[in-house]
């Protein structure tokens, strides 16, 4: 999937810093979409990864998301 959006939600906690736990994830209001997302889609959830593969969004940010499927 490929798809560009705005982070409108985390529950990432900092005081754990990376080593976040399994239910750690990000939600991002679809703007565009390029591949693997349904036509309308406006939201879609991400995991960020854990340990050495994490990554902290902040909410308000845009990313163009990427996943191998």
């Amino acid at each position: 999937m490929v798809f560009l959006g705005k982070v409108v939600f985390t529950n990432h906690d900092p005081s754990v810093g990376v080593m976040q736990g399994q239910d750690t994830l990000v939600r991002f209001e679809v703007e565009e979409i390029f591949k693997g997302l349904k036509a309308g889609t406006r939201y879609a959830w991400v995991d960020p990864g854990s340990f050495s593969c994490y990554f902290v969004y902040a909410v308000g940010e845009r990313w163009l998301v990427f996943r191998a499927i």
